[in-house]
């Protein structure tokens, strides 16, 4: 498997997680109780139903709240210059 090619690196990322989700108090499943390895995603939706942003996790990282928030005030935007 080509991510376990130093398992130092591996060990080292595993504790940034655990670190970064200990301050923000969440308590994660990826060891003992569950899969933490299943990756998802988010997608945003227009008022039409058409997909305006999609972004698909990568392990490890957070999530890009910046284009989050872009892509939501387009939407809201867009949908108050139709409305007005």
């Amino acid at each position: 498997v080509g991510f376990v090619k130093n398992p130092f690196k591996i060990m080292k990322r595993y504790r940034e997680i655990r670190k970064r989700l200990k301050k923000k108090g969440i308590e994660g499943n990826i060891i003992g109780k569950g899969e933490g390895m299943i990756l998802g995603g988010i997608m945003i939706f227009d008022r039409k139903g058409n997909i305006r942003y999609a972004h698909q996790e990568q392990f490890s990282r957070e999530l890009p709240m910046d284009e989050i928030r872009i892509a939501l005030r387009q939407i809201v935007d867009e949908g108050n210059k139709k409305s007005g």
